[in-house]
């Protein structure tokens, strides 16, 4: 079984995605692209990415990040996993008209997750969670705290057909997040 965990930063998806693959016993995987590149590998990508423009812009990232999810489809082979990200947020970050054809090509290849749980929090808490993970953090300096994203993963889970759970954890901890996810799929397996 292969469930992603998406959504923005600040939405506890690594956190989330960590202590469900714990309690279920499953494989952790942060990032696809981070086993290829590693986080030194994907901060030079970003560094280099910024001087384009556009949809090439767009179309290379979508690429790079996509790699990340084609390894990951090799990796997973018999193997029940958990993602911190998957192809929504490739989608989501890098998704234009020009390139939906690549994401066809991608949910092809990969596979679709079992279960795509959309972590949902509210702006402000986000950026509250971010701040207090690290002050510095550059994405609080980003344009990151908005809804708009939000659609295009909905956008995403529903052109590709996938079985996903919108999860608002706002209000909620991290632990209540995974039991509500833990009881989502106990629910689904007794159907």
């Amino acid at each position: 079984m292969h469930i992603a965990i998406e959504g923005l930063d600040g939405a506890g998806k690594t956190c989330t995605a960590k202590c469900l693959a714990e309690e279920l016993g499953y494989d952790f995987f942060e990032n696809p692209i981070y086993e290829l590149v590693g986080r030194q590998g994907v901060d030079c990508f970003r560094k280099h990415i910024s001087q384009f423009d556009g949809d090439l812009c767009d179309n290379v990232a979508a690429l790079f990040y996509g790699t990340g999810n084609l390894y990951l489809s090799h990796r997973k082979q018999g193997r029940n996993i958990i993602t911190d990200r998957h192809l929504c947020a490739t989608y989501l970050w890098n998704a234009v008209e020009i390139n939906i054809r690549f994401f066809d090509f991608l949910v092809e290849m990969c596979g679709k997750p079992d279960l795509t749980v959309i972590l949902y929090a509210e702006p402000d808490t986000r950026r509250q969670r971010i701040m207090h993970r690290n002050p510095n953090d550059p994405d609080l300096q980003e344009n990151i705290f908005t809804d708009e994203k939000y659609g295009k993963a909905l956008e995403f889970v529903k052109r590709y057909n996938m079985k996903y759970l919108w999860l608002d954890n706002t209000e909620i901890t991290i632990c209540q997040t995974v039991e509500r996810i833990k009881r989502y799929i106990n629910g689904v397996k007794q159907l």
